[in-house]
């Protein structure tokens, strides 16, 4: 028996993206002493966005009878 009237929804890429570009990112130090910078963060996230996109496919134009 559930106890949630809505299931759990599992993000979507999109969502990710939406959520990335919300954020204010701050450089991150990691274990090893290296940080990585607020900036690369944002470009990683708009390359992300970018693939998600699709591609514009030209339509064909149809002959009309005048």
């Amino acid at each position: 028996m559930k106890n949630g009237s809505k299931p759990k929804r599992i993000a979507t890429p999109e969502d990710v993206v939406r959520l990335a570009k919300k954020m204010k990112w701050r450089d991150v130090r990691l274990a090893n002493g290296e940080v990585v910078k607020a900036e690369t963060i944002r470009e990683m996230f708009a390359y992300a966005e970018a693939g998600l996109k699709r591609e514009q496919r030209r339509k064909r134009a149809h002959a009309t009878a005048a």
